[in-house]
């Protein structure tokens, strides 16, 4: 028996011929003794197995992220966040959702 999978999500090939792959039912399990489930309901990063998945590849690791916060200040009911990448959000204490302000104008080049 091999190792739970947990560094993707099953797809419709590692089911079986009913939907059906299996997941851990207590820490420490092993993957025979899993309970079977369809492929659909398996959440991220919760361990699986299926005998069909060792035919399907890896998938690469996601790309890290290129937009880091580099400056963060809160003011008045407001989260304002500077980022690497010259973007500026901002985002309602209580709220759930970050919207990105208009660029700051900048000079114009001389004709030199």
């Amino acid at each position: 028996m091999t190792e739970w999978i947990t560094n993707r999500l099953p797809t419709s090939k590692d089911a079986d011929a009913n939907k059906q792959v299996q997941v851990r039912c207590e820490p420490g399990g092993r993957p025979e003794d899993g309970v079977n489930v369809h492929y659909l309901v398996v959440s991220a990063n919760q361990p699986w197995w299926s005998r069909n998945a060792a035919a399907q590849p890896t998938p690469p690791p996601a790309p890290a992220p290129t937009r880091v916060v580099t400056a963060m200040v809160a003011a008045d009911d407001k989260v304002y966040a500077a980022c690497n990448d010259g973007t500026v959000w901002v985002r309602f204490l209580m709220g759930s959702c970050w919207e990105k302000l208009p660029s700051i104008p900048q000079p114009e080049a001389s004709d030199a």
